[in-house]
C-alpha cells in the first residue's frame, strides 16, 4: 500500500530534470542512509520553487535556506530535501525512468534502502503512515499494522505520540451481540455462523470451546 502523493507525470518528468541538474543524490555516511535534495538560488525564486516542489509530493521533505556569499554580497541557496528512507524511496522510485545524469546513483540508493528494509531495519514514520494512522485510529492496530507494514507495538507507540486513543479490540474479542447470536444459532455448523457474523469457522470453534469452559 502506497501512503504518498504520486504527483502528475509533467510534475515528475519536471522533477526529475531538475534532479539531473540541479539536485544531488547523497550517501549520510555517520546516519547511515540516502538522501536528495534540488537546489536553486534566492535570484532564481528558489524558496518559491523548492515550496512548490514540496507541494507538489505531498509534503514529503523540508525546505532550507543557505546562506552564502558570492562575489562580495550575501545570497540564499535554497533547497528542497528529502532524507526519511521511505520518502526518499518513493521520490526517486517515481523519477527513475526519467533520470538520466543520477540515474546510477538514484539505482544505487534505491537497493541500499530495500536492503535495509529486508533486513529489518525501520525508518521514522512518514507523512503518508502518520495520516493512515489517523484516518483508521479506531482501527485496531494489528490491522494498521498490516495495512502498513509495521508492528502492532510500534502502531501502539505512535498513538502515545500523536495522543490517539486505543482502537477497537482484537478480532479475537466477541461483542455481546456475537455471543447472542452464536447462543441462539448453537446448532448451526461453524461455516454458517462464521458466514453471518463475517468471522472465520476457526474462530467460532474456538469461540464455543471457550464458552463450554466457561
Amino acid at each position: 500500500m502506497e501512503h504518498f502523493v504520486r504527483p502528475p507525470i509533467e510534475v515528475v518528468c519536471y522533477t526529475a530534470g531538475l534532479l539531473d541538474g540541479e539536485g544531488s543524490i547523497f550517501h549520510v555516511v555517520g546516519k547511515n542512509r540516502f538522501g536528495f535534495s534540488i537546489s536553486q538560488s534566492s535570484k532564481n525564486n528558489g524558496e518559491d520553487l523548492c515550496g512548490w516542489l514540496k507541494e507538489q509530493w505531498g509534503g514529503i521533505g523540508y525546505v532550507h535556506g543557505q546562506r552564502r556569499q558570492w562575489k562580495g554580497q550575501e545570497r540564499i541557496q535554497w533547497h528542497w530535501i528529502v532524507a526519511a528512507a521511505y520518502e526518499v524511496q518513493h521520490g526517486l522510485g517515481v523519477t527513475l525512468p526519467y533520470l538520466r545524469v543520477k540515474r546510477d546513483a538514484a539505482e544505487r540508493a534505491l537497493a541500499y534502502i530495500q536492503q535495509r528494509l529486508g533486513d529489518g531495519v525501520r525508518y521514522r514514520w512518514t507523512a503518508g503512515e502518520n495520516d493512515y494512522l489517523r484516518q483508521h485510529w479506531e482501527d485496531h492496530n494489528d490491522d494498521i499494522a498490516r495495512a502498513i507494514n509495521r508492528t502492532p507495538a510500534s502502531i501502539q507507540h505512535q498513538r502515545t505520540v500523536f495522543g490517539l486513543a486505543s482502537g477497537s479490540r482484537s478480532a479475537f474479542y466477541w461483542n455481546e451481540r456475537e455471543d447472542q447470536y452464536l447462543h441462539d444459532n448453537w446448532d448451526l455448523d461453524n461455516a454458517a455462523i462464521a458466514a453471518a457474523l463475517d468471522r472465520t469457522a476457526g474462530g467460532v470453534k474456538a469461540r464455543r470451546a471457550r464458552l463450554r469452559r466457561g
